[in-house]
């Protein structure tokens, strides 16, 4: 049977025209004070058109430092060089999609997101996450990791593990 491509400007409000994923099944780690990418987990979508909205969601496996200190950080969601999705300004806390708070070097945890986003624009768009820790960035135990705990033991007891990540997009008809 032949199929039939279906020109998206016919679909319904709501159809799902394209979907890219990205998934990162490697280790990352950063010790930033700044706003800082995590190598492997971007994704690029060429809307195909200027009026239809992105879907764009995380599922992230998140440890922190190697140390006993309680460890802070944030995750953030950008598209090119724009960050979306954060908390509002408020005194002296930090603004993130979402907040990192661990106080154990064993822990890890897992954090995600979805947001609808409209780049409008029918150009390639870029979305990215980035991580970035509060603390001393001279001080090593004050890690941010990906996919694994800041112990990251490799012992015979089975601590400490690795993880995977991943990042979507959608394209959705508006």
């Amino acid at each position: 049977m032949a199929l039939t491509k279906i020109a998206t400007g016919g679909m319904p409000a709501g159809s799902v025209v394209q979907v890219k994923q990205t998934t990162k099944t490697d280790t990352f780690s950063t010790t930033s004070n700044s706003a800082t990418d995590v190598t492997g987990l971007s994704v690029s979508i060429t809307p195909t058109s200027s009026s239809n909205k992105i879907l764009f969601s995380y599922d992230l496996s998140v440890g922190g430092g190697n140390g006993a200190d309680v460890n802070h950080g944030a995750i953030l969601i950008v598209r090119d060089s724009t960050t979306l999705h954060r908390g509002d300004a408020r005194s002296n806390r930090i603004r993130g999609t979402n907040i990192i708070n661990n106080a154990i070097a064993g822990q890890m945890h897992g954090f995600s997101a979805s947001i609808l986003d409209s780049p409008n624009t029918t150009s390639a768009v870029t979305y990215k996450i980035q991580v970035f820790q509060t603390q001393n960035s001279s001080d090593s135990s004050k890690t941010i990791c990906i996919n694994r705990a800041g112990r990251d033991a490799d012992d015979s007891a089975g601590h400490d593990g690795n993880a995977a990540s991943s990042i979507t997009a959608m394209e959705i008809v508006a």
